[in-house]
């Protein structure tokens, strides 16, 4: 509970401190305690260590400042802040009722790189469904009858051959429309129906003919000609199979008996894409309280079988291993948010120009799925093209006298008209200038930025100024480098510990952008995990599992090789 201080800071401060909460002693160390806290900002993050000599209980806990300050202001504890109760059993069953309306999004992120003659082909692809449903009947025996119909699609697909991006809600225009853009226009609000077991298995899916010819007949009207193949087409997007098979990761979970903290149970299901395999999935119940129940995943691929692509028989063989953790609602057991990455490697055979052809494949996916609001929480600053309120945002670029920015050497930079410019040249290493005015936790920042060939630069996130060395920040490096090569080029992360070595440095792709020419970089920090794009397209990830950097400043290199020119630096707090 020491963790789950978001709205329950107050009460727990006041029982580590036996303070009652309402006589004078208990005034007094609240407004010593609002003294303390006062130089702090809103989204700063204190840290803090507690140990209780009895019963040696130590906690760190990262607090937001914001709800620091409920605490100083003496606002009332509610009810609604009580910790959850705790819980020593649920049902482990799937509870709607008749009438009930709920909605799930299915967010996917795919990698799947390709050897052909000795060269990687990478294919990318972000996509997002949002399902409308309605529990149209609940039977004697548990299942429900279950009215489900589409109603939000994007995609992001990015290939050797280009990119292709919709959005439902903002189509592009008709002339730009492509057969699959324009289909999933039609199949929105297209009801079907499912049939649902109290232990979330899928038992039909009911309603697909007769949406196609609904939409066929009163949405697409092709003519007779093409009636046919547009019926093809249509009948790829309401798909059982691919139907069963995503929605499954919404429903099919449940042991379908009463469960415990610490219960383990399994269960095989199949998956029904391209490669066509068999899950053998082990669930352990985690934790139960009123606030939800967590469910931890893991689960073995077992008995690849072989399926036609293009009228071409393949031959599967793959290694493959899936995790993940749910949060369900413990009275309904409906989901909350779920989050699956998947790995498979895989060697596909099959006969090409009279030749049999293996092609090594490997292909990462991560699936969050819940509540719309919960899964767009999730990713925030994580969507290629997802976009923010400007009020978010803190514009960092101001006059160089000012206090908030602090160079190393003052005659290295310059600010004009928003721009962050590095002179370079005239000095030994490179040369840093420091946003002062406060510290970034959990943040996402982006710039624009052009640089001479050979320059080596780089935006110092979560930083401290001289803390590797005592010249050199400690923080996270996002590199920018002007030379031409595969070796941790633009986009690269450096983690570089106070007071010792640069670690940690995971590479991007090879190089996108080109000296002397703008682009676009952005970085999402949170928790111990970073991400970075460069001209909206993902180019590294780092996990930190070994002592996180927290927060710090924001810090940008110079390079003595040449000028580089920061435009448009703001961040958004998250």
């Amino acid at each position: 509970e020491l963790f789950r201080v978001s709205a329950r800071l107050a009460p727990l401060l006041a029982a580590l401190d036996s303070v009652p909460g309402e006589n004078s002693e208990s005034d007094r160390e609240i407004h010593e305690y609002a003294e303390l806290i006062a130089p702090f900002k809103k989204n700063d993050v204190l840290e803090l260590s507690i140990k209780a000599e009895e019963h040696v209980l130590e906690a760190r806990m990262r607090v937001d400042m914001g709800v620091v300050r409920m605490l100083a202001a003496k606002v009332p504890v509610g009810p609604e802040l009580s910790p959850p109760t705790d819980l020593t059993e649920v049902a482990g069953t799937l509870r709607l009722r008749a009438g009930e309306d709920f909605q799930l999004t299915f967010r996917s992120e795919s990698e799947v790189t390709t050897t052909i003659d000795g060269q990687d082909r990478i294919d990318r692809s972000t996509n997002s469904l949002t399902y409308d449903f309605r529990v149209v009947k609940v039977n004697a025996d548990g299942t429900m009858q279950i009215a489900t119909a589409l109603s939000h699609a994007s995609f992001d697909k990015i290939t050797p051959e280009g990119r292709e991006a919709y959005d439902s809600s903002n189509p592009p225009e008709a002339d730009r429309l492509t057969a699959e853009t324009m289909l999933y226009g039609l199949v929105i609000g297209e009801p079907f129906y499912l049939s649902v077991r109290p232990d979330g298995t899928i038992a039909a899916i009911s309603g697909l003919a007769e949406a196609i010819e609904r939409v066929l007949d009163t949405k697409a009207q092709p003519p007779a000609s093409e009636r046919e193949r547009v019926h093809a087409y249509i009948a790829q997007l309401l798909n059982e199979a691919s139907l069963r098979d995503s929605l499954t990761r919404g429903f099919e979970f449940y042991p379908g008996h009463k469960v415990s903290a610490g219960d383990r149970w399994s269960r095989t299901s199949e998956n029904l894409t391209v490669m066509n395999f068999l899950l053998d999935s082990r669930y352990q119940a985690k934790t139960l309280s009123g606030d939800g129940v967590t469910i931890s995943i893991r689960s073995q691929v077992r008995e690849p079988n072989p399926a036609d692509v293009a009228n071409q028989p393949i031959q599967w063989e793959f290694v493959g291993s899936q995790t993940g953790m749910i949060t369900i609602d413990p009275h309904s057991g409906r989901l909350r948010r779920g989050e699956f990455t998947l790995r498979l490697d895989a060697e596909a055979t099959f006969e090409m120009d009279g030749n049999m052809v293996s092609r090594p494949i490997v292909n990462v996916t991560k699936v969050t799925v819940g509540d719309p609001q919960q899964v767009a929480q999730k990713v925030a600053g994580e969507a290629v093209g997802g976009s923010s309120s400007s009020a978010d945002w803190v514009e960092l670029a101001g006059d160089m006298s000012r206090s908030r920015w602090r160079a190393s050497q003052q005659d290295a930079w310059l600010i004009d008209g928003g721009e962050i410019i590095s002179r370079g040249g005239n000095y030994e290493r490179w040369s840093y200038v420091e946003y002062t005015d406060r510290s970034f936790a959990d943040f996402e920042i982006t710039a624009d930025v052009l640089y001479a060939p050979e320059c080596n630069g780089g935006i110092c996130l979560r930083a401290t100024s001289g803390g590797l060395d005592g010249v050199n920040p400690s923080g996270y490096e996002i590199q920018l480098l002007g030379v031409d090569t595969d070796r941790n080029p633009t986009g690269s992360i450096y983690k570089m510990s106070p007071n010792g070595p640069v670690s940690g440095v995971y590479s991007a792709r090879p190089r996108l952008v080109q000296p002397n020419e703008w682009f676009s970089i952005r970085v999402v920090a949170q928790g111990p995990q970073l991400t970075v794009y460069i001209n909206g397209e993902r180019v590294a990830a780092y996990d930190d599992q070994s002592e996180p950097i927290r927060s710090g400043h924001v810090i940008l290199q110079g390079s003595p090789e040449g000028m580089i020119r920061y435009k448009d630096v703001r961040i958004r707090p998250l």
